[in-house]
């Protein structure tokens, strides 16, 4: 390498290095300035603007009117402790949008500033809709055991598909929940303290990248004649005032094993089993 070539390439590598500094210093000057107006943000912000010390954000002034709702909203509350108890730190949350179901939140989409432990950046879009409960049905008549699915249309995946009973807590109890899914989506209709009804898990986190929502997960254990379960397939039922539109399925393990793409199927089965050995 010649000597000139050696002196360019020198100056290309230094060139390189000065730029890497530059953007390190712009980075730098980024965080300080971000530090700076989350301080004069939070001595900024009107008092009533802050949830638990976290300030509250609006992309639509409008949503402002509901900020009460949103204080006492469960979801809300045991998110804001979820994360003061892991450790994580939210410099504010900014809310991107609620949709109310009647006169109460039913989901929340929010953006949040968020720092690990290490005061290291964090992904913050939160999409907040509570905790639910599914149950997997499982029906013994005669020699064969059979489980319940429930068809419908669901927009956000494009297509009908099978799944367990399942609903929001909203403000009942796992078991009551439960109950009441029951009897609006399959027709049955239990007690809550039934033998016959056992919870699997108190919760599980379907999709922790994205929403906050815990499924907890239970089985309803039956017998029934061939006439019962001749009568219970394909039912139609549903909630009409939710926009319910349901189809009751009764299938063998064989069959809803094909047909079934519901994840709280396939947990609810894998807990079950474990509970059994």
């Amino acid at each position: 390498m010649g000597d000139s070539t050696a002196k360019k390439l020198v100056e290309t590598l230094q060139g390189a290095a000065d730029k890497i500094d530059q953007l390190n210093a712009l980075v730098k000057e980024k965080d300080e300035m971000l530090s700076k107006a989350i301080e004069i943000l939070q001595h900024s912000t009107k008092p009533d603007m802050f949830c638990d010390g976290v300030p509250l954000m609006f992309d639509l002034q409008d949503h402002i009117r509901h900020l009460d709702k949103i204080r006492e909203w469960k979801p809300f509350k045991a998110w804001l402790k979820n994360l003061k108890t892991s450790g994580i730190k939210i410099n504010y949350v900014n809310i991107q949008s609620i949709d109310m179901f009647g006169q109460n939140i039913g989901f929340m989409k929010c953006k949040c500033d968020a720092k690990n432990k290490d005061n290291k950046p964090l992904p913050g879009i939160v999409f907040m809709r509570g905790n639910s409960v599914a149950i997997l049905i499982l029906i013994q008549s005669e020699n064969k055991v059979y489980t319940v699915l429930v068809k419908q249309d669901r927009v956000p995946v494009g297509q009908s598909i099978y799944e367990i009973p399942a609903g929001m807590l909203d403000n009942n109890t796992f078991k009551s929940a439960a109950v009441k899914e029951l009897h609006e989506e399959v027709g049955i209709t239990i007690r809550s303290d039934s033998e016959h009804f056992t919870e699997l898990s108190d919760g599980v986190y379907p999709s922790p990248g994205g929403s906050d929502e815990c499924i907890s997960l239970c089985v309803y254990r039956a017998i029934a004649t061939p006439d019962q379960i001749s009568k219970l397939n394909k039912r139609q039922t549903g909630e009409t005032s939710e926009d319910e539109h349901i189809t009751v399925f009764v299938e063998t393990f064989d069959e809803a094993l094909n047909k079934c793409k519901d994840m709280k199927f396939f947990s609810a089965i894998a807990l079950y089993i474990e509970k059994l050995s």
